[in-house]
């Protein structure tokens, strides 16, 4: 996961081979200390460089990490083996986000109606796609005992969880999974970019009538124009949930490690309770 205690900054400026310059930024982050990120920074940015210098091809090693902030880490959840396997961030419009190593999740987004449907006030497609979109989970879950799966819904569609299952979310079988489920692409893209399954656990501010905040949020931002806003987000997100249990699916019991995520997730979301979805 990309995910660590403290961040570092910085960027660098090279003359490749063929006469051009190649300005880059990288963060790099370390649960040590700040010395130990500004380390892995000078680390990178000197490997970085050398690539660019010498017109080595290019990993996606720093991609995401030089278009991104990286989040503010809230809580760690450490798994069986002494590893982080989970943990809490808020993103840049200040919701909470579980991130996960291994258990996975997976966003499915209702199809948006047709605009000349909207303008014409006509309903576009069946008033709730989500029989047809959860056949797709029943059908894998149905191919391995050793599977199951349980179902949400959210606000704007549903939310699959993996319990009893596995997957390296930067991995190919990960992308072709989410693929199969009809995941949202933007969704897909930033689980292999960030190597970690995301699930939002408190509402979106928009949805609330609250708008976004008056400033991004991220590691080392200024919180002092943000405080307000975020204390009137945290009250207003306790009238609303974020998704709903619908359905759970095959037999197989859920991991160690995926036990104590399902219990964070289920208890932060609201599922069991009959508030609004946001």
């Amino acid at each position: 996961m990309r995910v660590a205690r403290f961040w570092a900054y910085g960027q660098v400026s090279v003359e490749t081979p063929d006469g051009g310059d190649e300005h880059r930024a990288l963060w790099r982050g370390s649960d040590l200390s700040p010395a130990a990120a500004e380390a892995e920074l000078d680390r990178a940015l000197g490997e970085l460089a050398r690539r660019l210098r010498t017109g080595e091809a290019m990993r996606d090693w720093y991609r995401y990490a030089d278009l991104t902030r990286p989040e503010p880490l809230v809580e760690d959840i450490i798994g069986a083996d002494g590893t982080r396997t989970a943990a809490v961030t808020i993103n840049r419009y200040g919701a909470t986000i579980l991130n996960t190593a291994r258990v996975p999740f997976v966003d499915v987004d209702f199809p948006r109606p047709r605009a000349f449907a909207r303008w014409f006030g006509r309903k576009a497609g069946p008033p709730d796609p989500s029989d047809e979109l959860i056949k797709k989970l029943r059908a894998w879950v149905g191919e391995d005992r050793g599977r199951s799966g349980r179902v949400y819904r959210t606000a704007a569609g549903l939310r699959y969880l993996l319990p009893a299952t596995e997957i390296d979310p930067s991995g190919d079988e990960a992308a072709g999974l989410l693929r199969r489920f009809g995941a949202d692409k933007c969704y897909a893209n930033l689980c292999r970019a960030q190597r970690c399954y995301r699930a939002r656990l408190s509402p979106k501010p928009w949805r609330m009538g609250l708008g976004r905040p008056p400033g991004r949020i991220s590691y080392g931002s200024d919180p002092g124009p943000i405080e307000p806003w975020s204390r009137h987000y945290e009250q207003e997100s306790a009238r609303f949930a974020v998704c709903r249990l619908v359905e759970t699916l095959g037999d197989a019991p859920p991991t160690p490690d995926a036990a104590r995520v399902l219990e964070l997730h289920d208890a932060a979301t609201g599922v069991g309770s009959t508030r609004p979805l946001a």
